[in-house]
């Protein structure tokens, strides 16, 4: 160590001076010999006059520069250069940061490894504080401050990496687009999206559950069926037994079953409407105060309550054309009792037994073909369509208010 302790020892100090002070002034000797030395050569003194002159004022200079100084000298220095030697692996992680755009999942590796290096080495140059003197330990404490507030940095950037780098994935946009503007919009606009959802709840369930055009299509199916069952009595132009004219009856029956069905769904629709309804008013209020464009949102709220008006006029017209239609027809069908009954000719005979009061076989022909008729002419399709095209306005009210919730530029 370069304590100095010959000058204690011819009486120029009075203690034996610090070792950092001392390797300082060492320096400044060397330094300046040389400095001065070459300066008096320039002017021509001499090889001889020109080392006196370097040697009695870089000595002076050495000795007598004031310690703090020095030591403050020493210091500033020390920290330069050191944060110089430690910025060399954060200013190469930094660059492949950069370098990397296009390979997020490399960048989130090269960061969360550049965030444990920097853990590491603040741990390790913070235990070196304690034992490093007055003067290093204060170098050392300033370096690890600063190393510290760099691995939050990094932290924070390895987080925001990762979350680009997921983004990326589920999302389809390249991993170039996500930078940290478009990464904050598309986590705002995940959100905005949830909180849609639940502004529109109702609305979403009107979409999802589409119990009423369920409904519907059995009725379709029930019509479709009974028509079948109908076509085949006319082609063979006989009603052959009981179990055939009980089918007859059931499939009559079923379509007028599942358009009550149908109708009984339409009331709890109607209720959700008007409670869906409610809320689309608070909905295009909040779009207002912001300034929006709400012309698409009043648009389909015409639309979905036009056609569910529609749909309901025209399902209550089925239903009541039926009980006007098969009522009489069906009671025909049901008073037959004696079978094989031909459409033609009536009942076959049964020998030595009186003819049973019986409809005639024109009677049973014209009431089979008023349910072919009847079914033919059945357009449950129309109520199906009104609906889907209120359901499509509901659709578009959704749709509409996540685009006005989002974040766009």
């Amino acid at each position: 160590m370069i304590t100095l302790k010959f000058l204690q020892d011819w009486g120029i100090l009075n203690t034996v001076i610090d070792p950092i002070e001392g390797f300082t002034r060492f320096l400044i000797l060397i330094v300046l010999f040389a400095v001065l030395f070459k300066g008096a050569e320039l002017l021509k003194l001499g090889k001889n006059v020109a080392i006196v002159i370097a040697i009695v004022f870089s000595l002076l200079t050495a000795i007598f520069i004031p310690g703090t100084i020095l030591l403050a000298a020493a210091a500033s220095y020390g920290t330069i250069f050191s944060l110089v030697l430690l910025g060399l692996p954060i200013g190469l992680g930094f660059a492949g940061y950069f370098f990397l755009k296009e390979y997020p999942w490399i960048r989130v590796g090269l960061m969360g490894l550049l965030w444990l290096l920097l853990l590491e080495m603040s741990k390790h140059i913070g235990g070196f504080t304690t034992g490093a003197g007055a003067h290093y330990g204060g170098i050392v404490a300033s370096v690890v401050g600063w190393i510290d507030w760099v691995t939050w940095i990094v932290f924070i950037i390895f987080i925001i990496n990762g979350v680009q780098a997921l983004l990326s994935l589920a999302t389809g946009h390249a991993s170039g687009d996500m930078d940290v503007k478009k990464t904050a919009q598309t986590i705002f606009n995940w959100a905005q999206k949830g909180a849609s959802r639940r502004k529109t709840a109702m609305m979403n369930e009107y979409i999802e559950e589409e119990k009423e055009l369920k409904l519907l299509d059995k009725a379709i199916k029930a019509k479709d069926d009974a028509l079948e069952i109908v076509g085949e009595i006319l082609t063979k132009k006989e009603i052959t037994n009981d179990g055939e004219k009980n089918s007859i009856i059931a499939a009559v029956n079923l379509v007028e079953t599942e358009l009550k069905a149908a109708k009984t769904e339409f009331r709890r629709v109607k209720g959700r409407t008007w409670r869906q309804e409610r809320r689309y008013d608070g909905l295009v209020k909040e779009f207002k105060d912001k300034d929006k464009d709400v012309a698409r949102l009043d648009v389909n709220e015409k639309i979905i309550l036009e056609k569910h008006n529609e749909a309901i006029t025209k399902l209550n017209g089925l239903i009541s054309g039926y009980h006007t239609t098969v009522s009489d027809p069906l009671s025909v069908i049901k008073s037959i009792s004696a079978f094989p009954f031909s459409l033609t000719t009536g009942p076959s005979p049964t020998p030595g037994a009186p003819a049973p009061p019986l409809p005639t076989a024109l009677e049973v022909n014209d009431a089979v073909r008023a349910f072919k008729s009847y079914f033919e002419t059945l357009d449950v399709k129309e109520v199906e369509d009104a609906q889907k095209t209120a359901i499509q306005a509901v659709q578009g009210i959704v749709t509409e208010t996540r685009e006005l919730m989002k974040w766009k530029d």
